[in-house]
């Protein structure tokens, strides 16, 4: 029996990417350098949060890792926070002049701000 799903659950995982032209994806001719690292830059620029949404402090509370940031712009931002080795905070609307605080796991860095 073990033997028998487990030939099943193999051509199945091996079927599924062949019907949805995996293949056909991984033999295509790659992008041109200079395109992908225009088109690469374009798309990091557009989510980056805007320059007036900045960090005011980041530190540590019981041991876990927080960063505070301030909607300075003159208009309302939807922005998250960005950690690295953990989990991103979920997007929050600042309108001009609040702030936000989130803490994360124990592990976590600052890694910036980005715009939702």
């Amino acid at each position: 029996m073990k033997r028998h799903m487990f030939a099943t659950v193999a051509s199945i995982a091996l079927a599924v990417p062949m019907s949805l032209g995996v293949a056909a994806a991984a033999n295509a001719a790659p992008a041109p350098a200079a395109l992908s690292a225009s088109v690469g830059s374009t798309l990091i620029k557009a989510t980056l949060a805007p320059t007036c949404v900045r960090e005011t402090k980041t530190g540590h509370s019981w041991g876990f890792p927080y960063a505070i940031i301030k909607n300075t712009c003159s208009t309302t931002q939807r922005v998250k926070i960005i950690w690295a080795a953990a989990p991103d905070s979920p997007c929050k609307t600042l309108s001009p002049g609040a702030t936000y605080r989130h803490s994360t796991g124990a592990l976590g860095q600052f890694d910036g701000i980005k715009k939702c």
